[in-house]
């Protein structure tokens, strides 16, 4: 028996495989079959494709072959790089996702004055130093006698007095203001707003504006926020106009407040809301970028006026008088925030808040007529009032026309004006004096033209 007759074909077995023969196999088996069945022409060609292939033709084959071990591992290696190369892939995407998120989160902040910041390259922000415990003021001791422009230079001295030491050169320096962290000092400069290091290094210009040709206008008295990152500041003119640089983000919000003109501005806690007085008649508030503008104290027949805030911003005080009393009936008011609760805290003629510190005591100055008066501090706390020094302003005895609190002391300065016996030209020296709590005086410079101490 024959191997195809101990396993027949079937008839659709039969006519796959002929439909598979190559098509020359296929005309051959056409040339040769005589049709007399389809069954004959079917085992021909299995025999002539058996032929085919022992010829070294390639043998068609109906059965699936499962791939070698050596295929299936280099198709797993293949897959796992692949593998490999999507997940490096999308680590990076993810990551420059995260990163994009975090520099995002960091730009609507703020951030403590101690922590890394980041500015504009046009504008950067000057890296803190640790240096404290000075005081920074102001004088014209190295001015060309010659020079009738008011020019002077910023110095910083220890608390004694000692090591004073220039931070800048004779010119047109003023208002000068130390930041929280004591590592920095803005000042005005050319009608422009500068920064440097407590030690004088690092100068850098943050907001550049030049006086007119008539010497007028310019920005001055830069005042920091509690935290250190911004900055507030009025263009000088005729109506003064408040402006706030933002020391991260290097942006500058100008024209923000009353249209009345704006004085003696001074930051609140929160970092966001500066306290101002307009127009010498009201005190009003209003958010740094210019939102939330309101009025907190407003009265038709009174003068609100001589606003001091402080440092940290959670009290202000202020003198409220009758419009027409010319100052005689000042009252003395103090307030606090969150909340602005204010109480009258001294009734007097003549007087007005000089300084405010974080402690709560105030500094009050009564003038009198002349140049008598004396320097008192009041704790808006607790009530209690004392007097820390009298004044002749004419002699060149102790004045407080800028003070400032410095732990257990006050530092501020005196003004002497002496006349000629010969020309009757009254001529002004000004020194520093320390001030202590107990009431102890002591002058710690002597050149005469030093003036607006400052110190945190």
């Amino acid at each position: 028996m024959t191997p195809s007759q101990a396993n027949p074909m079937t008839r659709a077995e039969k006519l796959e495989m002929y439909l598979s023969l190559p098509e020359k196999d296929t005309r051959r088996v056409n040339e040769r079959v005589d049709y007399a069945g389809i069954e004959t022409a079917l085992a021909e060609a299995g025999r002539m494709s058996r032929e085919s292939a022992s010829a070294g033709k390639p043998k068609v084959s109906w059965r699936f072959r499962r791939p070698s071990r050596k295929v299936i591992l280099i198709a797993a290696a293949v897959a796992i790089l692949l593998i490999l190369a999507i997940a490096c892939i999308c680590t990076g995407l993810f990551s420059r996702a995260l990163n994009f998120k975090k520099k995002s989160a960091l730009n609507s902040i703020t951030l403590p004055s101690n922590a890394p910041r980041k500015s504009k390259p046009e504008t950067p922000a000057v890296e803190p130093k640790e240096e404290a415990n000075k005081i920074v003021f102001l004088s014209a001791r190295d001015k060309d006698a010659n020079e009738t422009r008011h020019f002077q230079a910023i110095y910083n001295m220890n608390p004694d007095g000692s090591e004073q030491t220039p931070l800048t050169e004779v010119g047109s320096n003023y208002t000068p203001s130390i930041s929280p962290d004591e590592s920095q000092i803005a000042y005005s400069h050319n009608g422009a707003i500068w920064i440097m290091h407590i030690d004088g290094g690092g100068k850098r210009e943050l907001v550049h504006g030049e006086p007119d040709d008539g010497g007028y206008g310019g920005y001055y008295y830069p005042i920091w926020s509690p935290d250190g990152t911004k900055l507030a500041f009025i263009w000088e003119e005729k109506d003064p106009r408040l402006y706030v640089f933002d020391i991260i983000s290097g942006e500058l919000f100008s024209n923000i407040g009353p249209s009345e003109g704006v004085f003696a501005i001074g930051w609140l806690s929160d970092n966001r809301t500066i306290i101002f007085e307009s127009g010498h008649d009201a005190i009003e508030t209003v958010e740094y970028d210019g939102q939330n503008a309101q009025k907190i104290f407003s009265d038709s027949d009174f003068r609100y006026r001589d606003l001091v805030v402080a440092p940290q911003g959670d009290g202000f005080v202020f003198s409220r008088a009758s419009r027409d009393a010319k100052g005689k009936d000042n009252t003395i008011v103090a307030g606090s925030y969150p909340g602005f609760a204010a109480r009258d805290i001294a009734v007097t003629p003549y007087a007005w808040p000089a300084r405010l510190t974080n402690a709560g005591i105030a500094i009050i100055n009564y003038g009198q007529d002349g140049f008598i008066g004396q320097l008192d501090a009041i704790d808006t706390r607790s009530g209690k009032q004392w007097t820390l020094c009298q004044y002749n302003d004419a002699s060149g005895e102790v004045t407080s026309t800028y003070a400032d609190h410095s732990g257990d002391a006050f530092y501020l300065e005196n003004q002497r004006h002496d006349k000629s016996s010969s020309t009757g030209i009254i001529t002004q020296s000004s020194f520093i004096f320390r001030v202590d709590m107990d009431g102890t005086v002591t002058r710690i410079t002597d050149s005469g033209a030093d003036s607006r101490p400052t110190w945190r």
